[in-house]
């Protein structure tokens, strides 16, 4: 399953903690924004850390890519370059 990750937490001790278990899954894709492919016993696990690890504090928004909509996602860079994702 792929899965994009985004969060706003204004603390910087549950940022930081947050961040850091993001990291373990996925890849960074903006600051706050990480792509994790992961299968559904990890998702289920990841999930139940981010809201330990958050503490009611922030948000973060889990968003499901489906096969289809994954190979057609598209990245520009700063140099108007087109990068496929999938």
């Amino acid at each position: 399953m792929r899965k994009i990750i985004a969060y706003d937490i204004s603390s910087d001790r549950i940022r930081g903690r947050v961040s850091r278990a993001l990291e373990k899954e996925g890849r960074r894709i903006q600051e706050s924004v990480f792509l994790v492919d992961i299968d559904a016993w990890g998702y289920k696990k990841l999930l139940r850390n981010l809201e330990k690890l958050n503490e009611g504090n922030g948000i973060i928004h889990v968003f499901h890519l489906c096969r289809g909509c994954s190979e057609k996602t598209v990245a520009m860079n700063a140099h108007s370059e087109f990068v496929i994702i999938a």
